[in-house]
């Protein structure tokens, strides 16, 4: 099976098989916050599973209805599954409209405990909603454990975030010294701020990430090398020098950046003692999965082992 496969199936298991989920579904508020900017707004709703689609019993004239109505791309976080994901809102109308007669069926055997009391059927308000899911997060394990699985379901595919890193040349930075990788990382705010770079409101992906040889921490020998992969459609105001990386089959692990030093002391004593792989060197990456422009002590870290399988 394939890792879109795999994580697919793991979302049928947990979300399939009739079961009524509850989903926390996000839209874009119809309102603007105090200064000016769209607002998120979201909410827990009981939803159905099938062929790629969560459907919810509502209300044509609720918030979420007339939000989706505008903005139909809305966000959703299956409670307590570690699943979530980006979709397209559609309003399948009345659920008594004949069209809907199959799905209502389903519908009402699946939220039988609370349907008749939370619906008045024949309001013509009341109806189905349709959340088609374009691309999804799955996640399995805790800590060293962790595997993530992300789907994309129009092209029916693993999005490999590393594959795409992989096609474009990486702005290039090397810093040395003891102080290497302290200093390199309190650069990336630096350089984001010179370039005018806001990470809040880039709609682009952006990858960051940093390398260096776990077997010269603390030496005078130490380098570390700082990469940003970004859009071209963003225009640097600093010279730069670009360069290829990430050649090689990687093992991945998350951590949080407070966890950074013994996380990567596990992650290689992990792959060494481990049988089925290799380790081709000790240079290890740790792309930093930041939406603000600096590292904070709870910031996601991915962290990249170049191993061989045996």
């Amino acid at each position: 099976m394939t890792n879109y496969e795999i994580g697919l199936k793991i979302l049928e298991d947990k979300c399939g098989n009739n079961k009524d989920n509850v989903l926390s579904l996000a839209t874009i508020s119809l309102s603007k916050g105090k200064n000016g900017k769209v607002m998120p707004s979201v909410r827990d709703v009981d939803a159905y599973y099938e062929d790629g689609v969560f459907y919810v019993v509502t209300y044509a004239l609720s918030n979420k209805m007339l939000e989706s109505k505008k903005n139909e791309n809305v966000a959703f976080s299956v409670n307590f599954e570690n699943i979530s994901g980006q979709g397209v809102a559609e309003n399948l109308g009345w659920v008594l409209d004949p069209k809907n007669s199959e799905l209502r069926t389903k519908l009402r055997t699946v939220f039988a405990a609370w349907y008749d009391e939370a619906n008045n059927e024949q309001d013509v308000n009341f109806c189905y909603l349709a959340i088609r899911i374009t691309k999804a997060t799955v996640v399995t394990g805790h800590g060293p454990t962790t595997k993530k699985y992300y789907l994309d379901f129009i092209n029916k595919k693993e999005i490999d975030e590393i594959k795409e890193m992989k096609k474009r040349e990486a702005i290039f930075y090397s810093f040395s010294g003891i102080d290497a990788i302290e200093t390199g990382r309190k650069y990336i705010s630096k350089w984001l701020d010179e370039n005018k770079i806001d990470l809040e409101k880039e709609e682009g992906p952006i990858y960051i990430i940093g390398s260096y040889d776990l077997n010269k921490i603390n030496t005078s020998s130490l380098e570390f090398c700082l990469y940003f992969i970004i859009p071209k459609t963003i225009k640097l105001l600093t010279k730069t020098e670009t360069k290829k990386i990430l050649g090689d089959t990687y093992a991945r692990r998350y951590t949080k950046f407070d966890c950074l030093d013994i996380a990567w002391s596990n992650l290689y004593n992990d792959y060494t003692n481990d049988s089925d792989y290799k380790i081709v060197d000790t240079i290890i990456y740790e792309q930093y999965l930041i939406e603000k422009n600096y590292l904070e002590s709870s910031s996601n870290i991915l962290q990249l082992l170049s191993v061989d399988k045996e």
